[in-house]
């Protein structure tokens, strides 16, 4: 080995050690706290990942029915909820007893996963490794990525910012530098791994990548080139996450679901331009009141003062933050777009996610013209300096995320205790089954919230834990009155080819009741078992993403291919 390379080797080496003990600061508020804040969405996501756990656990790796959790009604969430990057949370779930660490080590490796992906990107396009450490330190202790992690609780939200600066690289590099091959390669697989955690982020960063698309489109040379790109982009993204967007879309068109679209100028204390400032200044993320944190707001002061001595990527993307982050208030005319797809994106502090992104590269920068700005050729000096800068982005955000967990509900005895003492799985506050439910089906909800089942006769028969079963993407209904009837309309919402029934080991014939049940009929008697039923739609999904995603990663790792 030449001492360049090993040099090397221990430079990295070191790199990723800091980045470990970066992760570790990320949770250290949970540390002295010993439990979790009750977010927004905590209760769903963690039914999430505890099933995926029970089903890694049977050697089920395609979870697909939600028979541990959601009320066990076989409830088919996955389908139209990603749930591929929770797999972390769900291996530290089987491996660390305790939920509540399990959760605490997933965040931290996110964390840990995040400033590599962020500096790696930030390197990339900078080849400034000094800008590329504090860009991916800016943006790992953002305010708004705690807030998605400790106050929202929203996993999907926040590995989706983790994963994001992946899909701007390569966009980046499909748009602006045509001739490296592997652009459109790691844009597809960015924008799939997106697909795969989260669909609203998806749609929002979609947006500003089409919209950025057509502001410099006319400034690129080998337009045609590069429109290909684009096109072979969008192939090898929708074959990778095929496995999620097939039986997704395959069940939108069959059936007819509610539309999520709504006044989004009328949502969850909209908050105005000033509001947004302050929240961003005093980090007590209340009523949905949520900002990008002091640092920030520093960063965007200073990038106004420093405008003209920042390069010309930085500006653009200190521009994209201003108008981003005042697009997350009133200030912008949002009252325009109701009732719009548009209106899908809920809240318009979601925009902070970019805003985040787009100026903690800016941020970078400024840290790393100051540092050079230091005429001294003594490397403590400059060392100082850099440790100051790593503790004055570090201190803040562990800082706010102490304040979270000062200002949030919550029992403080440890997650795996809360959910005992709650009774969770009494009340089932995380079901949320009209989401997802078909519109012709919503009548049966109740009925389904309440295990009654219809036995032949008409008579509803009350089920209660003792009389289901739950097993990998299965679960098994064992009731006297509905063991002795040949027709049933069971306590599961009717979707289109994902069901099949068994009775004695025999499969016997479904069909939709009047009210949107699922319901068999059987010559046949006893307990009724419903599982997962693999349609030509998955499979083809499933074998599309495993060959886009094997063929993709072993293109982009190569040094060179064709």
């Amino acid at each position: 080995m030449s001492k360049s390379r090993e040099n090397n080797i221990k430079r990295y080496s070191l790199l990723l050690f800091i980045f470990v003990i970066l992760s570790i600061l990320f949770i250290l508020p949970l540390f002295k706290w010993h439990y979790l804040p009750f977010g927004d969405d905590m209760d769903f996501n963690i039914d999430r990942v505890l099933e995926l756990k029970y089903n890694f656990m049977h050697f089920n790796f395609y979870p697909q029915l939600s028979t541990h959790t959601f009320r066990m009604g076989a409830y088919p969430l996955n389908i139209f909820y990603p749930w591929f990057t929770l797999i972390p949370f769900a291996i530290f779930e089987i491996i660390i007893p305790n939920h509540m660490w399990g959760f605490i080590i997933g965040f931290a490796f996110y964390a840990f996963i995040g400033l590599v992906i962020s500096y790696s990107v930030v390197k990339k396009i900078t080849c400034n490794k000094v800008q590329a450490f504090f860009a991916s330190v800016c943006y790992i202790f953002s305010e708004y990525l705690s807030v998605n992690a400790f106050r929202r609780f929203d996993l999907g939200e926040f590995i989706s910012m983790i994963l994001m600066p992946i899909a701007f690289y390569g966009f980046y590099i499909t748009l602006f530098k045509p001739d490296n091959k592997k652009g459109w390669l790691i844009l597809g697989l960015g924008m799939a791994s997106l697909i795969l955690t989260h669909l609203l982020s998806t749609f929002i960063i979609s947006l500003c990548l089409f919209i950025l698309f057509l502001v410099f489109f006319k400034k690129v040379s080998n337009k045609k080139i590069v429109l290909l790109n684009f096109v072979k982009a969008g192939l090898i993204c929708i074959g990778c996450s095929a496995v999620f967007l097939f039986p997704f879309i395959y069940q939108n068109i069959t059936q007819q679901f509610s539309s999520q679209a709504s006044a989004i100028s009328n949502s969850f204390n909209m908050q105005g331009f000033g509001t947004l400032l302050m929240s961003s200044l005093n980090a007590e993320c209340q009523n949905f009141q949520y900002g990008i944190g002091v640092c920030g707001v520093i960063i965007l002061i200073m990038g106004l003062i420093y405008f003209r001595k920042l390069s010309n990527l930085s500006k653009v993307l200190y521009i994209a933050s201003c108008i981003t982050f005042t697009m997350s208030s009133t200030a912008f005319p949002w009252y325009l777009l109701d009732n719009t797809v548009f209106s899908i994106i809920q809240f318009p502090f979601r925009l902070l996610m970019l805003t985040t992104m787009f100026e903690s590269f800016v941020g970078g920068e400024l840290i790393t013209k100051i540092i050079a700005s230091y005429n001294t050729n003594k490397k403590h000096s400059k060392l100082f300096i850099f440790l100051c800068f790593i503790v004055g982005l570090v201190l803040p955000q562990v800082a706010q995320t102490q304040l979270i967990l000062k200002n949030t509900d919550s029992y403080r005895n440890g997650y795996g205790e809360f959910r005992k003492n709650s009774g969770v799985y009494n009340t089932y506050t995380s079901f949320r089954l009209e989401m997802y439910a078909p519109q012709n089906e919503q009548v049966a909800c109740p009925n389904v919230y309440d295990h009654i089942a219809i036995v032949n006769d008409g008579e509803a028969v009350k089920m209660n834990k003792s009389n289901i079963k739950s097993g990998a993407n299965s679960i098994t209904f064992d009731a006297s009155k509905l063991n002795d009837s040949h027709e049933v309309a069971l306590p599961v919402l009717y979707y289109k080819d994902i069901y099949k029934a068994e009775r004695n080991g025999k499969n016997v014939e479904i069909y939709r009741s009047d009210d949107g049940q699922l319901a068999v009929n059987s010559s046949e008697l006893g307990p009724i078992t419903v599982s997962y039923k693999y349609s030509p739609v998955s499979i083809l999904g499933i074998l599309c993403s495993l060959i886009c995603w094997i063929l993709g990663l072993v293109l982009v790792f190569r040094k060179s291919y064709f």
